[in-house]
């Protein structure tokens, strides 16, 4: 299944096809935001906080093309707000 679907499936509170989006991004965003932080546990910490925002926002949020991008940005973004914050 296409990750747009999968989010279009999240957006109404299906919480499988939530699952299938993290089993199949975790483990790369974690390893991008080590690019980062250089530390695993922050990474983990940064891709978990992203994904609980997604759950969160899922009825908000407007994703129209591309989730992998998304995805990416999100923890890019969080993981430039943690390297200031140090």
């Amino acid at each position: 299944m296409e990750d747009l679907d999968l989010f279009i499936k999240v957006k109404s509170d299906d919480t499988q096809a939530f699952e299938i989006l993290f089993e199949r991004y975790y483990k790369r965003l974690c390893g991008f935001a080590y690019k980062f932080t250089q530390k695993p546990e922050i990474a983990e910490e940064i891709v978990s906080t992203v994904f609980s925002s997604i759950w969160l926002k899922r009825g908000e949020l407007n994703i129209a093309k591309n989730v992998r991008a998304y995805l990416f940005r999100s923890v890019y973004n969080h993981s430039l707000n943690y390297l200031k914050s140090r």
